[in-house]
């Protein structure tokens, strides 16, 4: 597969769908983070072009690029060679920060018995999540990171309940992606100046790729605050595309593609035999996925090398929803809920130790995504994993429910 880098030269605008025009006191938002189906958009446009540099809108062109697959996009941490420095991941929905002091700890949330007398409107056998152990007074941590350093996420796949050890933020990973807001006022053609009669002016926000210090790190470590570069990194099967600058997003802001020889991050090697050995292991969405039912994903409970899959509880946040418009057919796609990236589920696998070593190799950074939906003549079953929506991380689980905070054993 291809290996691309996408640098934004400009401030990345990917809307959230809200109307926006030039009009007074119109803003245009930017989600927090790009869509796969948004870098899956831009991949095929280039690998679309034709030797004039258009993109040739001939059918069986337009069915060729609607096949291609990709995986991403994640995060990444560029050097000062533009090249990849460290991954960058969204932090686990099972981790919870709590402040200690300038410092976080962190504690794992994870499945836990229904407490005596206790109702759930959860589907049957499922299980609630929740802290176990001795209960705490301290507080979640505010400015929090929202993206892990792979090394950080690596360490949590393997033995997340055994980190309680003080960390700062900055060694976890980064708060979030600056949002860079613009005013834009609208020109006269004929003067080049002002549209004041119609008032046309408006604000934009994009995404800045640079880090932003947490509070007080400027004064713990004056190194902590240099600015970082950071770039959108995608896998893909087209093989046409190239290197150079190309718009993408709103307001057809300017990136730079780059191709690397860097690969996705890959399985720390003690996680697939403790999932073989013990049956039980924790799904992290690296990327939103969409699933019909959160709590019953069909095509992960798919049996696949002979392995069959039961989701035994889910940590999920807020669903996040996303639409768009389809060149392809010239209308507005179907709007869907998605499970958000970090969404956490603990699954427990049949089939026998070899079984499991292959599911889990199959699996590893693969989409996980129910079939789209809405089949037609440019798409099948398998289309919002080509997007590359719900990339799946794998971890460790010991299979146990645990008492809740407070209760005995």
């Amino acid at each position: 597969m291809g290996k691309w880098l996408i640098e934004p030269i400009d401030p990345l605008i990917v809307r959230d769908g809200r109307p926006f025009g030039p009009t007074p006191g119109a803003r245009a938002r930017t989600l927090p983070f790009p869509f796969p189906q948004t870098i899956a958009g831009a991949v095929r446009t280039r690998d679309g072009l034709d030797a004039n540099g258009r993109f040739d809108k001939s059918q069986e062109n337009i069915e060729r690029v609607i096949g291609l697959g990709i995986r991403g996009p994640l995060l990444v941490e560029l050097n000062d060679d533009h090249a990849v420095a460290q991954f960058m991941v969204p932090v686990p929905a099972d981790a919870l920060l709590l402040k200690d002091g300038v410092d976080v700890r962190r504690r794992q949330l994870t499945p836990i018995k229904t407490p005596s007398g206790a109702m759930t409107n959860l589907p049957k056998k499922l299980a609630l999540v929740g802290m176990s152990g001795e209960p705490t007074e301290e507080k979640p941590a505010e400015q929090a990171p929202t993206f892990w350093h792979w090394e950080v996420m690596g360490e949590w796949l393997r033995s997340p309940e055994s980190d309680s050890t003080p960390k700062s933020r900055s060694d976890l990973g980064i708060l979030k992606l600056p949002s860079d807001l613009r005013m834009h006022v609208g020109i006269k053609p004929e003067t080049q100046t002002a549209d004041e009669e119609n008032g046309a002016l408006f604000m934009t926000a994009g995404l800045a790729f640079q880090s932003i210090p947490f509070p007080d790190s400027e004064a713990l470590a004056p190194e902590l605050s240099k600015a970082k570069r950071y770039a959108l990194y995608v896998e893909s099967d087209a093989e046409q595309v190239t290197a150079g600058l190309a718009p993408m997003g709103g307001e057809r802001r300017m990136m730079q593609w780059r191709e690397t020889t860097t690969s996705l991050p890959k399985r720390p090697p003690e996680i697939k035999a403790q999932i073989a050995r013990s049956g039980m292991c924790r799904v992290v969405l690296a990327t939103p996925a969409y699933f019909e039912d959160v709590t019953r994903p069909s095509y992960l409970t798919q049996t696949h090398h002979g392995v069959t899959v039961t989701v035994k509880a889910v940590a999920v946040s807020r669903s996040e929803t996303v639409s768009g418009w389809d060149f392809a057919i010239g209308k507005p796609k179907p709007t869907r809920r998605l499970a958000p990236a970090g969404t956490v589920l603990w699954l427990t696998l049949d089939g026998t130790a070899d079984q499991r070593r292959a599911w889990v190799e199959s699996m590893w950074l693969q989409s996980i995504s129910d079939d789209y939906p809405d089949g037609d003549a440019l798409r099948d079953a398998a289309h919002y994993r080509r997007d590359g929506y719900g990339l799946a991380l794998l971890g460790t689980w010991d299979g146990n429910e645990k008492p809740s905070g407070g209760e005995q054993s």
